[in-house]
């Protein structure tokens, strides 16, 4: 599985381990690659012991994945994409189902608990159906990102003035899905001519400060806005989108776009590793904890196994039993589909 379930045209290859290869490297798209693979990395170190690593990026990583699949999901939309992302969905939870039900043993028996404790990151994959379907009305108007901003800050200003709880992941989740959309829309709506350009351009080094500024801000806790955070405020709601926007253009504008080991195979096949690794986190980290003694070792076996796992998720034997799983449970669900 590359991309978000089935990735550029949404449906290129059944099994694109060999197929995507080439289809990125004819098409110079290396440098999305990129960006997801370093996103993902961090990603999994921000659900780890050694999320401390992540802090400072928390601000960039998820605009990262929400612009690349916006690029990814525009102009073709198969329903095959659609099943292919119900699937990733039903997966995320098989997965997590056996620390669902340790939790609701611990701390009660309720539905949450029982299928979102550990899966809350299956909100990623309800975000995608929901943005492709809004994504046609924004992109009617002229201005759609500067629209999907407004709308995104709106909501979640909103939100901000709704009574919740640490325990309450459905708000998390609409939380998220509200406020990573305009990145999808902007993926939308660039071209990769557009993208060799601003490469190209002067213009790309005015971000520099923005991103020094944000990832500064997020790594020292100034800037959290976590759906549950402490110090979260308007103020700070407007920032972030702000300070994620011009983050997320430096990236854009200085992330190697040529391929490099490890990091653009994880980019590829990122959902490998979004579907799994918060799975395989709990039982690692649980192994680590028992057998390391020390803060300092611990955090360094975190690392260790984030890399390590990244490296097996994303290598052809996983994806091959990934996408066998994927067509499998598709004709099951949709009939031979």
């Amino acid at each position: 599985v590359s991309g978000e379930g089935c990735h550029g045209e949404l449906c290129r290859s059944k099994y694109p381990a060999d197929a995507m290869d080439n289809i990125y490297s004819k098409n110079q798209i290396f440098l999305f690659d990129n960006l997801k693979g370093l996103a993902i990395f961090l990603i999994f170190l921000h659900h780890s012991p050694a999320d401390i690593l992540a802090e400072p990026f928390l601000m960039v990583m998820m605009p990262v994945f929400a612009f690349v699949s916006g690029y990814s999901m525009k102009g073709v939309l198969k329903i095959s994409a659609f099943e292919n992302l119900f699937v990733l969905y039903l997966l995320i939870h098989i997965f997590a189902l056996p620390f669902g039900i340790f939790a609701s043993v611990k701390y009660g028996w309720n539905i949450p608990n029982l299928f979102f404790a550990k899966a809350g990151i299956s909100w990623y994959i309800l975000a995608l159906f929901i943005w492709a379907g809004v994504l046609p009305v924004f992109m009617a108007g002229k201005y759609p990102v500067a629209l999907s901003f407004a709308a995104s800050i709106f909501a979640n200003l909103a939100l901000s003035e709704i009574p919740h709880s640490r325990s309450d992941i459905f708000y998390a989740m609409t939380f998220h899905i509200a406020a990573y959309f305009p990145y999808f829309v902007a993926g939308a709506s660039v071209s990769w001519e557009s993208v060799i350009k601003f490469r190209l351009s002067k213009l790309r080094y005015i971000f520099i400060p923005f991103a020094v500024a944000g990832f500064f801000l997020c790594g020292s806790g100034i800037i959290d806005t976590r759906p549950f955070s402490a110090n979260i405020s308007k103020f700070k709601i407007v920032l972030y989108a702000l300070g994620a926007l011009g983050s997320l253009l430096f990236l854009a504008g200085f992330c190697p776009g040529y391929k490099i080991k490890f990091l653009t195979k994880f980019g590829q096949r990122s959902m490998n590793i979004y579907v799994a690794h918060v799975a395989i986190i709990v039982l690692s980290m649980r192994c680590i904890s028992l057998l390391a003694h020390s803060d300092i070792l611990i955090f360094c076996s975190a690392v260790a196994v984030a890399f390590l796992c990244c490296v097996a998720l994303s290598s052809d034997l996983f994806t091959g039993v990934l996408n066998n799983a994927i067509l499998r449970i598709r004709r099951l669900v949709f009939k031979g589909n």
